[in-house]
């Protein structure tokens, strides 16, 4: 995972491009392709300073080819008896 954030003039948009970047360049020092499994940002508001986050797997070629994601749940139903 990646995430830039703090005093700065830049978008949350722009910081995500940065986190990719980051990412990218990361994987491929190791000899493999980044995948990337989740984003988030934020941009500026009052009281508030941009952040971006980016999560993300460094895959060989064989591997990339069919990674085995699962998907973060957005909703737990819990059932009680």
């Amino acid at each position: 995972m990646i995430a830039i954030g703090g005093k700065t003039t830049a978008s949350g948009g722009k910081l995500k491009a940065q986190a990719f970047q980051e990412a990218t360049e990361y994987c491929l020092s190791k000899g493999k392709n980044v995948q990337v499994v989740s984003t988030q940002q934020s941009d500026m508001s009052f009281g508030r300073d941009p952040s971006a986050e980016v999560q993300f797997m460094c895959l060989s070629d064989a591997e990339s080819q069919r990674p085995n994601l699962q998907r973060t749940p957005d909703t737990i139903i819990e059932l009680r008896r």
